[in-house]
C-alpha cells in the first residue's frame, strides 16, 4: 500500500472512531447525562425555568401583582401592658420575619420578592382599642379593617404622627404592601393587606409552630382562603392553609392548586 493509500486508510479509521464515540454518547440516557454535576452546573432546572417565566399575583386576581411584596411590621402594646412586654421583641420579630421571607421565596422562587421593615419602637395604644381588635376566634366573620387603618394613619403613617418613621413608612416602588401587627394580646387573623398576630406565637417556645401561624395569616393577606371547616375544624388540605398551620415552618408548603391560582403554572 503506497503512502497515499495508507493516509486515506488512517483518515477513514479516524472518522469511524469519531462516529462510533459520538453515537455512544448520543445513546446515553438523557437523565444520566443531566445528572452529571458538570452538566447540572450549566443547566437550569425545570423549577428554575418555571419561576423565571411565572409572575406571582393575588389569589384569583391577575390584576394585582405580587412580584414585589413589602411587609410593614410593628409591635402594638396596650397601655396596661407597658411594664410586661418582652424586651427581646425586636430580635424575636426580626427572626420571624426572616423565616417568613425565606419560606415565601422557597415557595414562589424568583416569581416574587419579599422585603420587610420593622418599626423600631413599640406602638402604644389605648387599652380599649387593643381589646376591640379581632381575635380570629370567629373565623367566618369579616374583619373590619377601617378602625385599624385609621389608627395606623393617625399614629404611624402621617408625618405628624407620634410614631412616624420615614424609613418605615416608605414602600418600594410597585410593591404590594402588607401590614403585620404583632399584638400584645390575643389575636390571629389575616385579611386583605393586613394581619394581626399575638406576640406569644413568636416568643413562646412551647408553641413550636408560631412562624407557621404567621405565614398562614400572611397567606390570607394575599387572598388565600382557609382550607378547613370553620365549624368542625376538619382540614381539607395538608398544606399551610390547612393542617400545616400547626407544623413547624420547615415542614409546610403551599399546595399546587394555590400556586396555580396565583400564577405559578
Amino acid at each position: 500500500m503506497n503512502i497515499i493509500g495508507k493516509l486515506k486508510y488512517k483518515i477513514l479509521v479516524a472518522v469511524f472512531v469519531v462516529l462510533f464515540v459520538a453515537g455512544g454518547i448520543l445513546s446515553l440516557r438523557i437523565s444520566f447525562v443531566a445528572e452529571h454535576p458538570l452538566i447540572k452546573t450549566f443547566l437550569f432546572s425545570k423549577t428554575d425555568l418555571k419561576f423565571k417565566s411565572d409572575k406571582l399575583h393575588y389569589y384569583d386576581n391577575p390584576n394585582i401583582s405580587l412580584e414585589r411584596v413589602h411587609v410593614q411590621a410593628f409591635y402594638l402594646v396596650p397601655r396596661k401592658s407597658l411594664n410586661d412586654f418582652t424586651l427581646s421583641w425586636k430580635e424575636d420579630f426580626t427572626g420571624a420575619l426572616e423565616e417568613l421571607k425565606k419560606f415565601h421565596e422557597s415557595q414562589f422562587g424568583n416569581s416574587s420578592e419579599l422585603t420587610f421593615s420593622l418599626l423600631d419602637i413599640p406602638v402604644v395604644a389605648p387599652n380599649e382599642f387593643v381589646d376591640s381588635l379581632p381575635t380570629g376566634l370567629r373565623r367566618a366573620t369579616l374583619v373590619d379593617l377601617e378602625p385599624i387603618d385609621k389608627f395606623i394613619e393617625d399614629n404611624i403613617t402621617k408625618s405628624s404622627a407620634p410614631f412616624y418613621r420615614k424609613a418605615f413608612v416608605d414602600i418600594p416602588n410597585n410593591a404590594y404592601a402588607v401590614k403585620v401587627i404583632f399584638v400584645e394580646g390575643v389575636s390571629a387573623v389575616g385579611s386583605e393587606g393586613m394581619l394581626l398576630l399575638s406576640r406569644n406565637y413568636i416568643t413562646d417556645p412551647a408553641i413550636g409552630y408560631g412562624t407557621s401561624v404567621l405565614a398562614h395569616e400572611f397567606g390570607h393577606t394575599l387572598g388565600m382562603p382557609d382550607l378547613y371547616d370553620y365549624e368542625t375544624y376538619e382540614d381539607y388540605s395538608d398544606d399551610l392553609m390547612g393542617s400545616g398551620r400547626y407544623r413547624a415552618i420547615n415542614y409546610v408548603y403551599f399546595s399546587d392548586d394555590i400556586k396555580r391560582r396565583m400564577g405559578i403554572k
